[in-house]
């Protein structure tokens, strides 16, 4: 099964940005990264793991975990789905391109 997300928009100023993963167990991890990329790989592709990464050193660009139905998951239900919140940052973000990644953690209780 393949992880899915949405986010609130696709362009943003400094604001929070609502982010919807789906398609996971219930009651997973799961542990979300944004970060700035500059190029797509070599597979000419954006958003993919061969990305070529830009500065992350600002604020924001430390992964943080969601357990589905728990803290930090906005809807609150067990049902696989988890809606968080990403804050984009004026110190880094103006024209910034970014690759947001969700993943099973591996953490399930």
């Amino acid at each position: 099964m393949r992880n899915t997300f949405t986010t609130s928009g696709t362009t943003f100023s400094i604001s929070t940005v609502t982010i919807t993963a789906t398609d996971f167990q219930p009651g997973a991890t799961v542990e979300f990264l944004v970060v700035h990329v500059t190029a797509p790989g070599a597979d000419g592709a954006w958003g993919t793991p061969d990305d070529q990464l830009g500065d992350n050193s600002g604020v924001g660009h430390l992964p943080w975990r969601v357990v589905d139905g728990g803290i930090g998951d906005i809807d609150g239900v067990v049902n696989g789905s988890i809606v968080t919140t990403w804050f984009v940052n004026a110190d880094d973000s103006d024209g910034a391109i970014f690759r947001l990644t969700a993943r099973d953690s591996g953490d399930d209780g």
